[in-house]
Parts: structure tokens; C-alpha cells; sequence
């Protein structure tokens, strides 16, 4: 095979994933809601332990809105037993999507 028929069969493969991972979570899907305890954080992989009805596990993705009282913070701000509300989209592959993330815990603006 030529370099060149490479780097192409490459880029369609990575388009092919791209666009079959980005239908996983579209417009359509039902946005839930879950309000739980945090247990655990795993800032390297991005994912969050809360414990609610049941314990689950949300997957955090960069760009996930994450609010405490008027300010938009980070993943490295939740901290374990901080009270939360996750909106968030199932996963049929795996962990559910969590698209914004709310710090219940008490909030003073300074």
C-alpha cells in the first residue's frame, strides 16, 4: 500500500468512529436527572461516583457545565460528599454522559 492510500484509509476510519460515537448522545435522548452524594472522583478519567437511590457512576467529559451557585467551576472543584445535581443522557455502551453538573453545597459570594 502506498503512504498516501494509508493516511486515507486512516481518516475514514477515524471519521467512521467519530461520527458513530457522536450519534450516542443526540438531541433526541431523554435528558435525566439524578441528585445524589459524591463518593468518589476520578479526575484522570473523568468520571464521578455519586450515591442517591443507588450508586452511579457518570462520565464527565471536558466541556461538561459545571455550576456553583453563580460561578462555572471545574471537575478539580467537586469534592467528595459535596451534594449534587447531575442532568446527564444513558449510555447504552457504557457509563451515562453527564452534560451539567450542579454544587448543591453552600455557596457564599464574596
Amino acid at each position: 500500500m502506498t503512504n498516501i492510500f494509508k493516511i486515507c484509509l486512516i481518516g475514514l476510519i477515524a471519521t467512521m468512529f467519530i461520527l458513530s460515537t457522536s450519534s450516542l448522545y443526540c438531541e433526541d435522548d431523554e435528558l435525566k436527572t439524578y441528585r445524589g452524594i459524591v463518593q468518589e472522583i476520578d479526575w484522570a478519567g473523568s468520571l464521578l461516583t455519586v450515591a442517591g437511590m443507588d450508586e452511579m457512576t457518570f462520565y464527565v467529559p471536558a466541556g461538561t457545565n459545571i455550576v456553583w451557585g453563580t460561578e462555572t467551576v471545574g471537575l478539580s472543584d467537586v469534592l467528595q460528599d459535596d451534594p449534587v445535581l447531575i442532568k446527564y443522557y444513558d449510555n447504552p455502551t457504557g457509563t451515562p454522559r453527564a452534560v451539567k453538573i450542579v454544587l448543591e453545597r453552600e455557596y457564599a459570594e464574596f
